[in-house]
């Protein structure tokens, strides 16, 4: 992804007005649509596209209550390999 777009960017803006050798080029809003065009668009497909079976608890019931959820959360930040992530993240 960082080389594509490094290369798309080396290659359209090298014009005059960026100091580069073309006598064409895409200002710096056309490339900026340009990524923002399929970024936008993944939204939308992302919603409509991807479908995650939803599982069952060892009680049968299919969906996890938001307290359970909390739980879940609060011993997950409790626990020493996960502080030293968000330490790592912070620091």
């Amino acid at each position: 992804g960082m080389v594509c777009s490094g290369m798309f960017v080396g290659l359209f803006m090298n014009s005059k007005l960026y100091n580069g050798t073309f006598d064409w080029g895409l200002s710096f809003e056309q490339v900026c649509l340009c990524f923002a065009v399929p970024a936008v668009l993944m939204v939308p497909i992302s919603g409509l596209l991807v479908h995650e079976p939803r599982g069952k608890r060892d009680d049968g019931t299919s969906q996890l209550k938001f307290s359970e959820y909390c739980v879940m959360c609060w011993e997950l930040l409790k626990s020493k390999a996960f502080f030293y992530a968000i330490l790592f993240v912070f620091v």
